[in-house]
Order: structure tokens, then sequence, then C-alpha cells
């Protein structure tokens, strides 16, 4: 009886030692290679209807692999004491390539939630160049102003991108006469996604 019970702490000591490791590697695939390389900002709104600001730089890894190489938050709308305490979230969100198993600070959920939505409009932003602005949310969507900008949107679409939850509008009239071969967004050519052209 001994002996399995020294096998299972062994075992229970194996898989917290391997819960411990940093989650770097695994969270590398939240920044992939569809973001471009760069500087991207996002704003989200905190305590009192503060503005929050993140900047955050992507950039290629030794591996070829993009990844968050820089972030750096400005809270100065937000309460001190509130914001000192959401500050260790920006080397969370380094740390984990991303906002993905960050979560809010108890007690100072609006600035931190701000911190949050802030990082993830930069991320949005840095994964989807081709628009001429916006976030993608309701009160701030991605615009399309050209032709080469809602082809890069339909190329995206159909190579698997659902921007589900996200808000797509047109900023100007859009001539597609001077497009050879255009593909409607989301149906492809003999596909069985969609239709066919004649």
């Amino acid at each position: 009886m001994k002996r399995s019970q020294k096998a299972i702490a062994l075992l229970l000591s194996l898989l917290m030692a391997v819960s411990l490791l940093p989650l770097s590697a695994a969270a590398a695939i939240r920044v992939n290679n569809t973001f471009a390389a760069g500087t991207s900002t996002g704003v989200g709104v905190g305590h009192e209807e503060g503005e929050v600001t993140v900047t955050l730089t992507v950039a290629d890894d030794a591996n070829g692999n993009k990844v968050i190489t820089d972030i750096a938050a400005d809270g100065s709308s937000q309460t001190p004491g509130f914001w000192k305490r959401v500050e260790g979230l920006v080397a969370s969100i380094k740390e984990n390539n991303g906002t993905d198993g960050v979560d809010v600070i108890t007690g100072a959920t609006q600035s931190s939630s701000a911190l949050l939505t802030a990082a993830e409009e930069a991320l949005t932003k840095a994964q989807y160049t081709f628009f001429a602005s916006g976030a993608g949310t309701s009160a701030n969507p991605f615009i399309i102003e050209t032709a080469e900008q809602l082809a890069a949107f339909a190329d995206a679409v159909d190579a698997g991108s659902t921007f589900r939850g996200k808000t797509v509008a047109l900023g100007a009239d859009i001539d597609l006469s001077g497009v050879a071969g255009w593909n409607p967004i989301g149906a492809e050519t003999g596909s069985k996604a969609g239709p066919t052209r004649p």
C-alpha cells in the first residue's frame, strides 16, 4: 500500500510541476501569423467613463511566429488605487501572448475590464490591418472604403475568419467593375461552401 501511495504522490507532484510551467509556448497560437508585425492601439472605457489605452507591438520571434514583444497601458483616467491593482494584467497579457486566460481583478472590475477590452481591440487591429479604420464593434465598426480592402475582407472570410461578433460597414460606394474575377464574399467558385457563379 505504501508503494502505491508513493506512486500517487509522485504523479501528483509531477502534475503540479507541469501546471506551473509557463503558458507562453501554448499561448503563442493566440497571436499567429495572420497578425501583422507592427504597433496597434486599442481603447476601453473604465471607471467613471475614463478611457484606458493599450498599445502593443507584434513582431516575429526566433521561430518566425508572431508574438507580442511590447505592451503598454495608460490608465491615467482611472482611480490610482484601482489602476495600481490592475497594472499586473499588462504583464499577464504579454506572457500569455493575448488576453486568453487573463481575467478581471475583483475590486477593480471596471478598470481591468477596460484594460482587457483595449487589449482585444489592439489585437483585432493588428490582425485585420486591411480595414480603413475601426475596431469591429457596433459603436466603432471596421470600415471598408476601397475595392482592395473589400477583396482582402473576402479573402479573410474565405480563409476561415468568421468575424463572429464583429461589425463591418462600408464607408464608401465601391466600384468593383475594375476587379477581374470578383469572388463574392463567402462563396468560393465551384465549392460546396456557397453558390457558384454563372
